[in-house]
């Protein structure tokens, strides 16, 4: 009997020390386990960085494109930078590179065979584009259509729930803050010379948006434009300035100005915005098309999104918003 008894808490004691034990020993399932990944070549700087910047729960199942060690070093030589606080700088702030990392995170477990079809998107719904190789999935296009191609795949992390393939450059989404040119630059290089003779005829307009720390801008086509003159039986900017009247020109083109950062996280999206002529503009987005709904109730398409230059980002669309 005293057998038994020493037998029987024996065991109850085995059994709360290793409760306390899971309790106390709980995974950090919310970063990359660096042990893991020391037995695969040339993901060292992946596993450093991404631990320090992305907070994700990989148990429940994620892929992730990673960058080699020679991608992080040639983005850092790209930028000519030697520490992740100077990379920061130059990219807009560590909210910025944040979004670039998180564009590698697809949201769902995926073997490289399991890839259905020529696109993917990301946790936050961005698309990235694919490409075969003698039937073989080896490419894979970011946001500027930059390639990469896939150098290993179909490493498993936290025991399997999360896979890796490893990409050989740092792919970049078209929303992320890595660009040098300014708005007017930007906007000369896509050709939106209208919407650039608009903002010259508005006292400091231009250099306001210049020194604003971020602003969105719904730019007008230049055919956009053209139908507005026709409307007012004029045949230049100059001229339809007089024929709306200054003040009324002013609040008009103020009225496709948010002074704040506007872009599209998901697929589907709606919202309102304050322009900066004090009047909102509704936005909405869906996988069907995305339109901005002006003051007169004009549903306008929104033909090309997330166009980023230094301080902001412009999206494109087909018609003049009017207030």
């Amino acid at each position: 009997m005293k057998n038994l008894t020493f037998l029987f808490m024996s065991c109850l004691i085995l059994i709360i020390n290793n409760s306390c034990g899971i309790f106390d020993k709980e995974e950090d399932t919310s970063h990359f386990p660096v042990d893991e990944l020391a037995k695969f070549e040339d993901l060292s700087k992946f596993s450093e960085i991404f631990n320090s910047h992305i907070t994700i729960d990989f148990t429940t199942g994620k892929t992730i494109f990673a960058p080699s060690d020679e991608a992080f070093e040639n983005l850092f030589a790209t930028y000519k930078v030697s520490t992740i606080e100077e990379l920061h700088r130059r990219v807009g702030g560590k909210e910025y590179f944040d979004e670039v990392l998180e564009f590698h995170i697809l949201p769902e477990r995926k073997r490289l065979l399991e890839f259905k079809g020529a696109r993917a998107y990301s946790i936050h719904g961005h698309e990235l584009r694919l490409s075969y190789l003698n039937d073989t999935l080896r490419i894979i296009r970011d946001g500027f259509f930059g390639s990469s191609a896939i150098i290993q795949y179909d490493i498993p992390v936290h025991q399997g729930s999360s896979i890796i393939h490893k990409v050989h450059r740092v792919l970049r989404p078209n929303y992320a803050s890595f660009v040098e040119r300014d708005l007017i630059q930007e906007a000369n290089r896509l050709g939106f010379h209208q919407f650039l003779t608009a903002l010259t005829l508005i006292d400091d307009l231009r250099d306001t948006l210049l020194d604003l720390s971020e602003v969105t801008i719904f730019i007008p086509t230049n055919a956009a434009f053209q139908r507005l003159l026709n409307q007012y039986r004029v045949d230049s900017i100059e001229n339809l300035v007089a024929a709306m009247g200054y003040e009324n020109f002013k609040k008009m083109m103020l009225y496709h100005i948010i002074p704040k950062v506007v872009w599209f996280p998901e697929r589907n999206f709606e919202y309102a915005f304050q322009t900066m002529n004090g009047f909102p503009v509704h936005i909405r987005r869906s996988i069907f098309a995305s339109l901005i709904y002006d003051l007169k109730g004009n549903a306008v398409s929104i033909l090309s999104i997330d166009n980023n230059f230094k301080n902001g980002y412009m999206h494109v669309i087909d018609y003049v918003l009017q207030p």
